[in-house]
């Protein structure tokens, strides 16, 4: 066994035996508790399960919507159902949305001229083909952003908020800041 196989055995087995523990303390309802009974039982007496997850995971790889790394899952599921001799094995046709990260670039043309670091996140829009040059205006949050009212119109808003440390009583440091982006 590889030390993935090892690994993702471990998360796994570990998410098996919390839900048996979740069982037994009888926090599931009955409507729910032979079904799910039945799969940790099944989880528990093979290794079939790890086997067709890591298979998915390292040899079919990424499958992030609309790729073709999702094709392959599509057909690698419908294959590996069809061999488990389940009924009825197919794809239903579905909307998806698709980011593809283009180009990427940004320079700083006053004072000096200086390419800088940066990174589109998914979902974003790109910018007119000629790209954008406008000036920055900095703000700490929304609240500063409101008060500069038009002020802010034409211009690069650059939210300057670092992002906090994790602390456990407040939530994530990312989750604090996520709404900058």
């Amino acid at each position: 066994m590889t030390s993935r196989s090892i690994f993702l055995a471990s998360i796994v087995a570990c998410s098996i035996n919390s839900a048996a523990r979740f069982a037994q303390a009888g926090k599931l309802d009955d409507e729910y508790r032979t079904t799910t009974d039945q799969i940790i039982d099944a989880a528990l007496q093979s290794n079939t399960g790890f086997e067709k997850l890591e298979e998915l995971c390292y040899q079919v790889g990424h499958r992030l919507s609309g790729s073709e790394g999702l094709e392959r899952a599509i057909v690698w599921a419908i294959r590996t159902m069809e061999a488990d001799g389940q009924e009825n094995a197919h794809a239903e046709k579905v909307m998806v949305p698709k980011w593809v990260r283009g180009a990427e670039s940004l320079t700083m043309v006053s004072p000096l001229k200086q390419s800088l670091a940066m990174l589109g996140l998914g979902g974003s829009v790109s910018t007119p083909p000629g790209g954008i040059t406008a000036t920055v205006v900095a703000v700490a949050d929304e609240q500063e952003l409101e008060s500069l009212g038009s002020g802010a119109a034409g211009k690069i808003v650059l939210f300057k908020n670092a992002m906090p440390p994790y602390d456990p009583n407040k939530g994530s440091g990312y989750g604090t800041t996520v709404r900058f982006r």
